[in-house]
Order: structure tokens, then C-alpha cells, then sequence
């Protein structure tokens, strides 16, 4: 919801930086994130025009990292390039100007995460009935051509069924 919103109503943004705190991430979560992590993935490259600067992990546990590992091995390599994971918040500010960064993780920003993550929240409900709209529109799939026999028909579908060359 929060990046339909940003590329629909609020802003065209330069960069995605993504920052991942796995401060309260448990073995449970990781049993529960395994089976889907590679639709997950799939699903946000495909779906949303991000323009994806940098993903930013830190506060990891040994148990984390065979995750990290896999989503690695799942991701094109110019994405993979962009995961930093960072053993302490120092390190991160290497790569973060610290005035982005909230009060609780050492930056200038002068709000807290949660203060943010409120803050946003209140954006949300200000859009609810958007959001509301959004969800009503459907295709017309009684527009959808008809499949034919043919496998090629159906993988050209649209306008340039037959393309002429001199």
C-alpha cells in the first residue's frame, strides 16, 4: 500500500533505500519467510517501478544470514550488489547520510522510527478512500481475445500478429 501510494499520489522518487533492522526477527519468523521468499521476491521486482539503490541490513543473528544467503542466490546480481549487510550502525552511516537517518539509529533526523512509522500511518488513513477505490477496479477479462490453436497467436497477442519485412 505505502509504495502504491508513493508512485501513484505523493511523489516520483529517485531512489529506494531499503533498511532492514532484524533487531526482533526470531527463528520463527525465518521458518515462516522461507517457503515464499522467492515469490515474495519475484512479486516487488515485477510489480513496482522501484528504482532500488541499496538495501541495508543490520542487527542480524548467525540464523539470518542462511536467509540472506538465499534471497542473494534469488536476486539478479546487479540487486544482490545492492545488499549491504552491516555489523553495526557506524558502518551504516558509511553509506547513509546521517541526516535520513532516525534519532534510534544514530542519525540527525529529528524523529524517531516510530515517530516515522505513526507519521505514516496517519498518510495512509488520509488516502483511505483511495485505497477503497483501488481495490474495486477489476479487468474486463470478456475483452481478452479468445485463444486460438495456434501457441504463436497466443503468444502475440495484440496489434502485430503479422509483421511484413522488405
Amino acid at each position: 500500500m505505502s509504495i502504491d501510494l508513493r508512485v501513484a499520489k505523493l511523489d516520483t522518487y529517485n531512489k529506494e533505500i531499503i533498511l532492514y533492522d532484524c533487531n526482533n526477527l526470531s527463528m520463527n519468523h525465518v521458518a515462516a519467510i522461507i517457503p515464499s521468499i522467492k515469490k515474495v521476491l519475484e512479486s516487488l521486482f515485477a510489480a513496482f517501478p522501484l528504482r532500488l539503490h541499496g538495501i541495508h541490513i543490520i542487527n542480524t543473528n548467525s540464523f539470518v544470514n542462511p536467509l540472506i544467503n538465499l534471497s542473494l542466490s534469488i536476486m539478479k546480481k546487479k540487486v544482490a550488489g545492492r545488499v549491504i549487510n552491516h555489523k553495526s550502525i557506524e558502518e551504516l552511516k558509511n553509506y547513509i547520510d546521517p541526516s535520513v537517518l532516525p534519532l534510534d539509529y544514530g542519525g540527525t533526523y529529528p524523529k524517531t522510527s516510530d515517530e516515522i512509522i505513526d507519521d505514516w500511518h496517519i498518510e495512509l488513513k488520509k488516502h483511505r478512500e483511495w485505497f477503497i477505490t483501488q481495490s474495486s477496479i477489476v479487468a474486463d477479462n470478456s475483452k481478452r481475445p479468445i485463444n486460438s490453436n495456434n501457441h504463436l497467436d497466443n503468444a502475440m497477442e495484440g496489434s502485430f500478429r503479422k509483421l511484413d519485412v522488405d
